[in-house]
């Protein structure tokens, strides 16, 4: 979108710099056409104005009011502005007074615009479509084009939304250039959220305009309107900012302080556990032979390792084999016995392996932990059991105590990432469906 604005420059020149309250100088006519009695607000400034009975549109810098078009039979259902003409707010510090209204079209496309004037500042507007506003500027300081894809201003890159056309269908008020119905422009929308630049260009000039996202809300309280007078948005503006993109990007900040703080924490961590091998060493796993018969029983001998001491108290254990099956598994029911005590702290093992030509399964290779162990001298109970029923099966194991466990690290990591991926896909479908109508 963009405004059409032939602002006269040595007017606004001569008016005052100040922004406070303003009254400004009204000049009173009648209409040629039925004779109503017609307000000036822009006076010297506006060129044209449409008569809000008979909506002919005059020519407001003829000393006889010249009738510049007569009414349009789509003039024969009045369009009632959302915020009145005459209605005063103050955006951006400043007070502006609206004075003219107009809707235009692209395709079957339409939105609305509401002309601002501030006799010390000059012009600004508001554009809405489906519910959504912006106020909106006439730009000075010229953007750097870049073949009509994107284009630079104050070092930022606003991204080609749209290319269309823009037809006026519809007047009210008084306007600072001559408006005909089906005035006709070409528009380029390029954006950045919260803000969108457009150029338009006509026959006569071409010239570029800055909008900034603006709530319907706020609008209500500055021009003092009913609440929820203003229709509510539907659909999602070019230039409306993600409501969750601010989420992301502090939720962001604080998963990567975090992670950070974790990272470091696990590798101080790591760098000051002892890793204490207590027992090391191959065991073979053999079936037992039946009492008094030459059969083989389908049940592992029970397996007792040499006794070993752990030193330090509360510290973890890591039980780790490692056996060359082949789609097979080896399950160890392990406990960990105290030779004095004889009480046991089952660290139960399995170790699978399946493969196929051009598939596999598993590893020949797994570990367990078990925490917070008092210190104490102990020895390794296995019982094994395994799928393949043959005598004997070799395997190693190694027991360390005070290993660093990267678990927990694991789980911090997906409690983490898991809301930011959540938050992520939510801007992600944000910005699908807002380029949706868009040139891509």
């Amino acid at each position: 979108m963009a405004c059409c604005e032939k602002m006269n420059r040595k007017t606004l020149k001569k008016a005052s710099q100040k922004t406070a309250r303003f009254s400004p100088v009204l000049k009173s006519f009648n209409c040629r056409s039925c004779g109503a009695t017609l307000d000036l607000k822009a006076v010297g400034i506006s060129v044209s104005v449409s008569c809000p009975s008979c909506h002919v549109i005059i020519d407001a810098t003829n000393p006889n009011y010249k009738i510049l078009e007569k009414a349009k039979k789509t003039y024969k259902f009045k369009k009632n502005p959302s915020i009145p003409i005459g209605s005063r707010g103050k955006l951006s510090g400043k007070t502006y007074e609206v004075i003219g209204f107009m809707e235009r079209m692209d395709g079957i496309y339409p939105w609305k615009e509401y002309l601002l004037y501030n006799p010390y500042i000059g012009f600004r507007w508001l554009f809405e479509m489906n519910g959504h506003w912006s106020f909106v500027k006439r730009l000075r300081t010229l953007p750097r084009e870049q073949l009509h894809s994107s284009a630079q201003y104050k070092k930022k890159t606003f991204k080609l939304f749209n290319a269309g056309e823009a037809k006026v269908t519809y007047v009210e008020g008084e306007f600072y250039w001559r408006v005909k119905i089906d005035d006709y422009s070409k528009v380029w929308d390029y954006i950045s959220p919260p803000y969108m630049l457009s150029k338009e260009v006509t026959k006569d000039e071409s010239i570029w305009t800055l909008s900034t996202y603006i709530t319907p809300k706020r609008l209500e309280s500055v021009f003092h309107l009913e609440e929820n007078s203003l229709i509510k948005p539907y659909g999602i503006a070019p230039n409306q900012p993600s409501p969750s993109k601010a989420n992301f990007k502090r939720m962001f900040g604080i998963t990567v302080i975090t992670l950070l703080t974790c990272l470091l924490l696990q590798l101080g961590n790591h760098i000051w556990v002892s890793n204490t091998l207590l027992y090391q060493g191959p065991i073979n796993l053999n079936k037992e032979r039946l009492a008094n018969s030459r059969k083989i029983s389908t049940k592992f001998k029970l397996v007792k390792t040499p006794e070993f001491e752990i030193k330090q108290d509360k510290k973890n254990i890591k039980l780790r084999g490692h056996s060359a099956i082949y789609n097979n598994w080896i399950y160890l029911d392990a406990l960990l016995v105290n030779s004095k005590t004889g009480k046991g702290i089952p660290i139960p093992l399995e170790i699978s392996h399946y493969k196929g030509s051009d598939w596999s399964e598993g590893s020949q290779t797994n570990d367990t932990h078990q925490y917070n162990i008092p210190k104490g001298t102990y020895y390794l109970s296995i019982q094994p059991q395994s799928g393949n029923f043959r005598n004997s099966i070799r395997l190693g194991i190694e027991l360390i105590s005070d290993v660093s466990i990267f678990s927990n690290f694991y789980w911090i990591l997906f409690l983490l990432l898991t809301p930011l991926l959540t938050v992520g896909v939510g801007v992600f479908s944000f910005e699908k469906k807002r380029w949706k109508n868009g040139s891509e």
